[in-house]
């Protein structure tokens, strides 16, 4: 029976530590480092946020167009 079989994995040396485990793990069972890489996150940096300066512009710019538009209908 070879040591690469299922039941018996390779034996290989921790890349940080140098304790000797299999090569199937996914951390060190001596230093407990990750021996599997990761895939990098995307950024995941929160949406720009609006100012309130720029909503109070805007909502009282539609109140007067609303106001003059109003004005513009009943004053006929």
């Amino acid at each position: 029976m070879s040591a690469e079989e299922p039941g018996n994995p390779k034996i290989i040396p921790c890349k940080y530590c140098g304790q000797m485990i299999p090569e199937t793990t996914n951390f060190c069972w001596y230093c407990g480092r990750e021996l599997i890489a990761r895939p990098e996150r995307p950024d995941s940096s929160p949406p720009a946020r609006v100012s309130t300066k720029v909503l109070l512009v805007t909502f009282f710019i539609l109140v007067v167009g609303v106001a003059l538009l109003m004005w513009s209908t009943y004053a006929r």
